[in-house]
């Protein structure tokens, strides 16, 4: 639940169903307000990890590109990725 799913149960049913509603507001990539460039890339970072890493991979094709996830917390179980 803390995630994002929502449980369905029916009484008399041994399964329970988990669905996603989880809502995701994201801000688009568009350019840094308070970074502005004259030459180079015109896009940032959002909060969105897969945006973000989607991005590293649009910029670098390189099939050497190597990511590894981590999960950081005890309590939080925040998703983190080193490139």
């Amino acid at each position: 639940m803390l995630n994002g799913f929502s449980i369905f149960y029916m009484d008399g049913e041994q399964h329970v169903f988990l669905i996603d509603t989880a809502s995701n507001f994201v801000r688009s990539t568009d350019e840094p307000q308070n970074e502005k460039v004259v030459r180079g890339s015109h896009q940032g970072f959002v909060e969105n990890l897969t945006i973000n890493l989607n991005l590293l991979r649009k910029r670098i094709e390189d099939p050497n590109l190597f990511i590894q996830y981590l999960t950081l917390g005890k309590k939080t179980n925040t998703k983190v990725a080193i490139a």
